[in-house]
């Protein structure tokens, strides 16, 4: 009573745990939707920002490494007319293989008849300072017709960043010239640098650098969002490929320059801007979203799936907590019934020495005078001796079934010959009160098993008989065949069992719980040890019953060759 006590206390409190898990998550729900909202966003916003700056940084590396390779096309000795030829050669090799640009390029002679002798000032500051008020280079030096008419050439321009391009350009140029960066020629479209000889102080020649945004939007964009990008990012942040859509737009009205699905949405939740592009081009962002889906709907559909797994482990632990609940009564159970089988057996034990014992202290004190009462004598220590042994015997099985060391001596036996023994010992246990029913076997018919072990469960259904109908101790014993299966029936008349009591009844150490059943000698083992034999045969044992009509066991074992009756 202490120990199920004890295993309620600790249940409940389980129960109570499980319960208080199941209500705290129940008041973070409210919120959990908003928080996958929001992280929904920042996931999306992250990738967004991170295919940004990738990008550019792709981008910026481009231009970058066809800058190294200008250093040796863009040097002071082609600046001269008779070297043009051979710079605009090895500009449009660097061209081809870093088509991402184009770029213009003047020099202009020293004749003093030259239009452009308006820009030869003598101090390159007060040049930068005016030109900086001008307008669009276009329309103060008309020096586009004169590129276009002369001296155009596809070249690879520098980055647009003030230091890569300082750097780039002083490497690239001899000491003889002068670098000079000057916003005022950049339009957002246009790059222009101006060259000055420091030797004259003379401008000498501009260079106009236009990034190739068809090439940007139709090629270079689309190679850039290969899959290594996408496998990096999604993972980070526990997103699925499959389950959004990217976009570069331009332009003031959000042109749709590059989109992941030919056919999706034109609107993106979440965009970054591009800044070494736009320093070039005009208003290039990334844009991210869902495939045909909101955030919200999304964050939805997440949400909804985390309530049902929430859900679910609720009940996965309300099941293993019933399960253990069960596991642990089931052990209580079996405890109590070790006791009580322990119990049992002694008493069984202790009851045939007893009349052992005073059997043979009657003969030895010659209480027994005439042969009539010895033989009686006799015959009670001769009884005992076969109730002990066959409990010894049961016992020892048990305990050999149980670890898994039971030997059977299996032997192939014709199934005609061994029904013959089969009737024979139940006419020696049962030698009144038995009906055997007619039952004809072909002679083909065999089956291979343990005859001893087969008796040992024969003599366990009879004892029960016998046990259990103190009123009409008739026994019936039948036979059939069915689908190549003996079936062997034992039927008495005695008290019955209930059917809740039938699932229990072949359990070790399971006596059933009424009082006819207790005043009857037993230890609860004998089912078990045949069910044991049955399994090891691969057959089985099974019964029918009515209460207070009785019961019938029923045997079934598999034939080796086909009979019929």
């Amino acid at each position: 009573m202490k120990t199920r006590n004890t295993i309620l206390i600790f249940g409940g409190l389980a129960l109570a745990v499980v319960l208080g898990i199941f209500g705290w998550q129940l008041s973070v729900l409210p919120n959990l939707r908003f928080q996958i909202q929001s992280g929904l966003h920042n996931s999306l916003q992250t990738i967004a920002d991170n295919a940004a700056k990738q990008l550019d940084e792709a981008y910026s590396q481009e231009i970058l490494q066809g800058s190294q390779q200008m250093k040796k096309a863009v040097a002071p000795a082609n600046f001269a007319q008779e070297n043009l030829a051979a710079m605009r050669q090895e500009m449009l090799r660097i061209s081809s293989a870093h088509p991402l640009a184009n770029a213009w390029i003047a020099t202009f002679p020293d004749s003093s008849g030259q239009r452009f002798r308006a820009y030869e000032y003598k101090q390159p500051s007060r040049y930068r300072k005016e030109t900086a008020q001008l307008g669009s280079w276009r329309e103060q030096t008309e020096l586009s017709q004169f590129v276009q008419a002369q001296l155009g050439s596809l070249i690879q321009p520098y980055h647009s960043i003030d230091s890569f391009a300082a750097t780039y350009w002083q490497n690239a140029l001899d000491s003889s010239l002068s670098f000079v960066y000057n916003k005022a020629f950049n339009n957002s479209i246009f790059v222009g640098i101006p060259w000055f000889d420091q030797a004259t102080d003379s401008l000498r020649g501009f260079l106009f650098c236009q990034t190739d945004a068809w090439h940007l939007d139709q090629v270079f964009v689309r190679d850039f969002f290969k899959d290594q990008f996408w496998a990096a990012q999604t993972q980070k942040e526990g997103l699925q490929r499959k389950h959004l859509q990217i976009g570069v737009m331009a332009g003031k009205g959000d042109k749709l320059v590059y989109n992941s699905i030919a056919y999706g949405a034109q609107e993106f939740e979440h965009t970054s801007a591009l800044a070494d592009i736009n320093s070039w081009l005009s208003d290039y962002k990334v844009g991210l979203r869902f495939r045909g889906a909101s955030v919200e709907s999304v964050a939805e559909s997440i949400y909804d799936r985390n309530l049902y797994m929430i859900l679910a482990m609720f009940i996965l632990l309300i099941s293993f907590l019933a399960l253990l609940f069960r596991s642990a009564v089931r052990l209580v159970r079996l405890s109590r019934l070790k006791t009580e089988f322990v119990a049992n057996v002694s008493h069984e034990i202790k009851t045939p020495l007893a009349s052992i014992r005073l059997a043979t202290d009657t003969l030895k004190l010659g209480r027994a005078k005439t042969p009539e009462q010895q033989g009686k004598i006799v015959e009670i220590i001769d009884t005992e001796t076969a109730r002990l042994q066959y409990l010894i015997h049961n016992l020892l099985d048990f305990s050999q079934l149980e670890s898994g060391q039971k030997k059977y001596k299996m032997e192939t036996i014709s199934l005609k010959i061994w029904w013959e023994q089969v009737s024979q010992f139940f006419q020696a246990r049962v030698p009144s009160d038995l009906e055997i029913k007619a039952f004809s076997p072909a002679n083909a018919a065999a089956i291979k098993l343990d005859i001893h072990a087969l008796e040992q469960v024969f003599a366990i259904l009879i004892d029960n008989a016998r046990k259990y109908s103190k009123l009409d101790q008739r026994i019936i014993l039948s036979a059939e065949i069915r689908s190549n299966t003996l079936r062997i029936s034992v039927q008495d008349f005695g008290i019955g069992i209930s059917r809740e009591n039938r699932a229990i009844i072949f359990e070790k150490f399971v006596r059933l719980g009424n009082t006819d059943v207790h005043n009857v000698k037993g230890h609860g083992i004998g089912l078990s040890i045949a069910r044991a034999i049955l399994r090891d045969h691969n057959g089985k044992i099974g019964l029918n019953s009515q209460i207070g009509k009785g019961t019938t066991f029923y045997l079934e074992l598999p034939l080796l060759k086909g009979a019929t009756t």
